[in-house]
């Protein structure tokens, strides 16, 4: 990943945000490591390398290029004190049309991504939005050289952090998801 690169934040919801009774089956110590597989199952898409769902406006802008960094942040509750939590980050690879959008919409390709498996995580303080926040060169530096992020090949093995029935449940439910999306794209095309 090139140090250069420029970062663009964006917020996803993480397993703190499934419902309460789905919760109390994650066996990942640290919930917000989990994509929320019940309400928001597809990005990022670390088992594919595809983003491809979420924030259709961000994955869409005309200022989205190969080499930009999308930070993936959540919130891990204390914002206003600690900021965003770092969960991931991955180096856009390409761009493609998105094989769901009527709309002009993108798939942001990559084929490797940071995981944030050790402690402490890196917290940024932004504010951001749909469009996402690019991160000053202090936070892009600080980032790109934290030691809580390992790297990993796009796979489907998942981060050594998430729990393997946890890693298999988001498998699922994104598979799932994407299924019901490729029907529901088929019909509207006959």
């Amino acid at each position: 990943m090139s140090k250069m690169s420029d970062g663009i934040a964006v917020i996803h919801q993480s397993g703190l945000k499934l419902p309460k009774r789905i919760q109390k089956t994650v066996l990942t110590m640290e919930r917000w490591r989990v994509r929320n597989w019940k309400h928001h199952p597809y990005d990022p898409g670390w088992e594919e390398g595809r983003y491809c769902i979420c924030h259709p406006e961000f994955r869409k802008a005309n200022t989205r290029h190969q080499g930009e960094i999308v930070v993936d942040c959540v919130n891990a509750g204390n914002t206003q004190e600690r900021g965003y939590l770092v969960r991931s980050y991955f180096e856009i690879k390409t761009i493609e049309p998105c094989r769901f959008s009527r709309t002009g919409g993108k798939d942001l390709l990559f084929v490797d991504y940071y995981f944030c498996d050790l402690d402490p995580p890196l917290y940024l303080r932004i504010k951001t939005g749909p469009l996402g926040t690019h991160l000053s060169e202090t936070q892009n530096a600080e980032l790109v050289n934290h030691p809580s992020y390992k790297k990993y090949q796009v796979s489907r093995q998942g981060p050594s952090s998430i729990a393997q029935a946890d890693w298999a449940r988001m498998l699922s439910a994104r598979e799932s998801s994407m299924e019901l999306l490729e029907k529901r794209r088929l019909s509207l095309s006959t």
